[in-house]
């Protein structure tokens, strides 16, 4: 059990990451992710993997909201899966065996060892990927639809995740939130890089803070340090009021 939640998976590293969730890996940004969400709301959780903030938001959005989980990796899908219907939650739930991505085609997951950091960055062949489905949010929301929460989490995917999704973020209010992984690294060896993702979000009207697990709080950005950044999360609104 994480936060009163059931969270499982078949192999032993996706023991591993459930137990470090219980020894507070992420805790700041789980804590900050639930309590922004409230009962009816529209929810995407990209890169989804076993569920974690899945559940946490299902939990919260009630039966009347919805929370649509992206995870292509089909391990990983089927505990996602699985974990939905262990906490009873396949009324508000919608689990997706597909990858956000700039547009919708058939492209090549890498696959790694940790299950985490299989990526669609630098496609891959053989034995170490396989052909997974990808598709645009613009793409897969109803035009009538818009989220009111976006977590985003795809090992360096994050600007082809974002370039799939420009209408919707066109769409969403002013209470809109996002939080997105910044990794500079991963970032990088998708083809893209960190000052592209930040372009990006900006274009969109999105302001940028960083959660810092440290402290447990939403603070602004240190532009000198930001780029030199293993990888944090950042946390993307509407209005330059933070929680």
């Amino acid at each position: 059990e994480v936060e009163m939640l059931r969270i499982g998976g078949p192999r032993s590293e996706h023991i591993a990451h459930v137990r470090a969730w219980q020894r507070g890996h992420e805790q700041a940004m789980a804590r900050h992710f639930a309590r922004a969400v409230r009962p009816g709301m529209t929810v995407i959780d990209a890169g989804a993997y076993l569920g974690y903030f899945t559940l946490l938001a299902a939990n919260r959005v009630g039966r009347w909201g919805r929370v649509h989980a992206f995870e292509p990796h089909p391990e990983s899908f089927r505990a996602l899966r699985e974990n939905v219907r262990a906490n009873g939650f396949e009324d508000r739930v919608t689990a997706v065996p597909v990858a956000l991505d700039e547009r919708s085609e058939i492209r090549r997951l890498r696959l790694e060892a940790n299950p985490t950091q299989s990526t669609l960055a630098g496609g891959g062949n053989g034995n170490r990927s396989i052909e997974v489905e990808c598709v645009a949010l613009d793409q897969y929301l109803d035009t009538a639809d818009a989220p009111d929460l976006v977590k985003v989490d795809v090992e360096g995917g994050e600007v082809a995740a974002l370039a799939g999704m420009r209408h919707t973020l066109d769409r969403v209010g002013d209470e809109f939130v996002m939080v997105i992984e910044f990794n500079p690294g991963a970032l990088r060896r998708a083809g893209t890089g960190p000052g592209e993702l930040l372009a990006r979000v900006r274009a969109a009207g999105l302001e940028v803070r960083v959660i810092n697990e440290r402290t447990g709080r939403i603070e602004l950005p240190n532009p000198a340090n930001l780029f030199e950044r293993s990888w944090v999360n950042l946390w993307l609104s509407r209005s330059a009021a933070a929680p």
